[in-house]
């Protein structure tokens, strides 16, 4: 239960924002993955959904594995972006910060799911 408070408060902000009807992004990994496979998803992002009811607009930014700034200032890298549908995560009841893993994996996969998209 101690985690889960401290999850409130590191998020206070955020929901603060969400519940003002503001947007925030959020990385469901956490941070930048360099290459390989997609890590674990986060449970912020799961945590401020079920809190807040907001909507998750997935976005899958392709072209940033190995990312550095000055590729892609002399426009020599190109990133692709693809936004999907938003969506909203099943309510459920939070009792142990492992009751966040189910969302927090689904909103990682939809986001994935967009890798496939062709634009």
């Amino acid at each position: 239960m101690r985690k889960h408070i401290e999850l409130k408060n590191t998020l206070k902000k955020p929901i603060q924002i969400l519940k003002n009807k503001g947007v925030v992004g959020i990385a469901p990994e956490g941070k930048r993955r360099h290459l390989g496979r997609p890590r674990k998803g986060r449970r912020g992002p799961a945590f401020l959904a079920l809190q807040t009811e907001a909507p998750i607009l997935p976005i899958y930014l392709d072209g940033v594995l190995g990312f550095e700034s000055q590729p892609l200032l002399s426009r020599k890298r190109k990133i692709r972006v693809v936004i999907g549908k938003s969506f909203s995560v099943p309510a459920r009841r939070i009792r142990k910060l492992k009751d966040l893993n189910v969302p927090a994996d689904l909103i990682r996969d939809k986001i994935f799911a967009l890798e496939e998209s062709k634009t």
